[in-house]
């Protein structure tokens, strides 16, 4: 019975680990928690470099409607001026054909008055 109460630890101290396989599972534990660390980290940078990129392009995409809207808007006022124009047009020939007819009468009137001058003048 004297050995058996030899073996059995006396002390709380006795039944620790020894020094160098306390200080090897410690560094495992850190070395573990580093790695957990810095995996976590690299996933949330990754995170928020993508967020960031949304941001901006969700912001590019507001600038481009903007300019699609006035740009619209421009189209929309050259699509009422074309009707507009468009409507016009017709009474825009006729007056212009009718102006012409004008031009080509005084163009007669001209020349025969011309020629009523020369035979004036050569009757003198």
């Amino acid at each position: 019975m004297n050995e058996l109460h030899r073996t059995a630890p006396r002390h709380r101290a006795e039944r620790r680990r020894p020094a160098g396989r306390r200080a090897g599972l410690i560094s495992g534990v850190l070395a573990l928690l580093l790695a957990a660390s810095m995996g976590a980290s690299a996933p949330v940078a990754h995170a928020d470099d993508l967020d960031d990129k949304k941001a901006a392009l969700e912001a590019e995409a507001a600038r481009v409607q903007q300019s699609l809207e006035f740009v619209d808007s421009r189209i929309a006022k050259a699509a009422g001026d074309l009707v507009i124009y468009q409507g016009q047009l017709p009474g825009a020939q006729q007056a212009l054909l009718e102006a012409q007819g004008r031009v080509a009468s005084a163009v007669k009137e001209v020349e025969a008055l011309t020629a009523r001058v020369d035979l004036a003048q050569q009757n003198k």
